[in-house]
């Protein structure tokens, strides 16, 4: 973590152009080290964020049980692709919300985004609390 956050003082202080690429590597190292005020820090710092740049922190966000800071994040994106949905819905699953996973699910379905094997992952981890639910 400390190479990292010297890389990224370095980054700010250098001349070089801001870069969507190298602020998504910063997003994504602040968040795999537990660095969520950091990861949205460094997110809120890129200039142009695309939809790996949504992902990585709503995922951050997914992860750190901050769901509905995760879906408002899922909203601002411009475009969001299979992954955005796979990430929502699994994030969805980790906090036990079968409901909006599988109403998440059904939009993506809508909209002809493609299912594969993390989408089926997440409904079926989604699916599973269902289960526990009905059994008790």
């Amino acid at each position: 973590l400390f190479t990292g956050r010297s890389l990224h003082a370095l980054y700010f202080k250098s001349l070089v152009a801001s870069s969507t690429y190298l602020s998504n590597h910063f997003v994504n190292l602040y968040s795999k080290c537990g660095r969520l005020s950091n990861a949205r820090a460094a997110f809120d710092c890129t200039e142009e964020p695309n939809v790996f740049s949504y992902n990585v922190i709503v995922k951050a966000y997914a992860k750190d049980s901050k769901i509905h800071i995760a879906r408002q994040l899922f909203d601002e994106i411009p475009q969001p692709d299979t992954v955005s949905y796979n990430t929502l819905i699994s994030g969805y699953a980790d906090a036990r919300e079968t409901v909006p996973a599988m109403t998440l699910f059904k939009r993506m379905r809508e909209l002809g985004f493609e299912v594969d094997g993390f989408t089926l992952s997440g409904l079926i981890a989604a699916s599973c609390d269902c289960i526990e639910l009905i059994k008790q």
